[in-house]
């Protein structure tokens, strides 16, 4: 049986929408964009369709209208999701076992694919490595929570995934028998390791905010 590549299944389709995000204006006229967690009671619908603008009522009616759009984007979401997996079976079926006929039971396909996929690393991971193995730590702060709360950029990543492929390449690890050895470590032994390859780059980027901040204060 094959095990998969660490990012092998990031290919399958289709793409799954991030969390529902919407405009906010301010008190001062400036507009930024912010997650929208769901409420756990939804707002009621209100009696007016048509509010005069700028009034509670209308206020009211944006904060409904924003909910139901949330709530069609999580279902939209909930679907990709579903889809998502249902391909990534299909994937490790075709790709992985040399006879799916042999698969019987629940238990088989969850013995399967089990075998077949390779833990994902994630930031909890690499915050423990940083902090139990290398008691990393800046300003009083986790490492990974102080770079987390820099100011965000335009631009969005997959972080973990990014530093991970970055730590196989400084490493030489370019070939996919290469990749599949090393996705057999331990998932905290993956998280040691791209914490100690990160970890100057990581701190450099906090002393240096820290320097500009300091500079703008002042002048």
């Amino acid at each position: 049986m094959r095990c998969l590549g660490l990012f092998e299944l990031d290919a399958v389709g289709p793409a799954i929408p991030g969390p529902y995000r919407y405009q906010i204006l301010t008190f001062t006229g400036q507009v930024y964009e912010a997650e929208y967690p769901l409420p756990a009671e939804p707002p009621e619908k209100p009696d007016d369709p048509e509010p005069e603008q700028g009034s509670i009522a209308w206020r009211n009616l944006q904060d409904y209208e924003t909910y139901l759009c949330a709530l069609a984007h999580e279902e939209t979401r909930a679907k990709a999701v579903e889809d998502w997996l249902n391909n990534c079976a299909a994937y490790i079926l075709e790709n992985c076992l040399e006879d799916p006929a042999r698969l019987v039971e629940p238990e088989d396909y969850e013995a399967v694919y089990a075998a077949a996929t390779v833990p994902r690393l994630r930031m909890d991971d690499i915050g423990t490595a940083l902090s139990q193995v290398y008691r990393a730590e800046f300003a009083g702060r986790g490492i990974l929570e102080a770079l987390l709360s820099l100011e965000p950029g335009e631009g969005k990543v997959d972080a973990v995934a990014l530093w991970e492929n970055q730590l196989l390449n400084s490493l030489g690890l370019v070939t996919s028998e290469d990749e599949a050895e090393y996705a057999q470590l331990p998932i905290m032994d993956r998280a040691r390791k791209l914490a100690a390859f990160k970890l100057s780059d990581w701190l450099g980027s906090l002393e240096a905010d820290r320097i500009h901040r300091e500079a703008k204060r002042s002048g």
